[in-house]
């Protein structure tokens, strides 16, 4: 057919770790978590993310999956627009701290929706949400 992929995501149901925020994510059984979705750069805004991310949110619903929860980075502005355009909720903002190199992390138990936070040294603080 002689096309290019120009949209891509992520899906998982196992628990994962978000390394960025140094998180790890616990899920239900009918949860799913949803990544790095991407438009290739000369295809952006053309509206073909939210179009295929609508259309996934359909295909979840029909397997049975009640929730989906992504990771946003804080500056990632258009992201967080287009998610909250489908009707995504900020769950939480996800603090991580760096001390000398090392970061101390956190935990997020999608059943719960509980966030267990680690804390040290508050060099480097940086938010993200979940």
């Amino acid at each position: 057919m002689g096309g290019e992929v120009v949209y891509l995501h992520w899906l998982t149901q196992n628990p994962c770790f978000i390394r960025g925020a140094i998180l790890l994510v616990g899920l239900g059984s009918k949860d799913r978590y949803y990544y790095n979705v991407i438009v290739k750069p000369g295809f952006r805004g053309q509206g073909i993310g939210r179009t295929a991310q609508q259309q996934f949110l359909v295909l979840a619903a029909n397997e049975g999956i009640e929730r989906l929860i992504s990771y946003i980075e804080s500056e990632n502005r258009c992201a967080q627009h287009v998610f909250q355009l489908l009707g995504y909720e900020i769950l939480t903002k996800v603090w991580s701290y760096r001390m000398m190199g090392i970061r101390y992390g956190n935990y997020y138990n999608a059943d719960s929706g509980a966030l267990i936070r680690r804390f040290m040294n508050r060099c480097e603080q940086q938010y993200y949400w979940i």
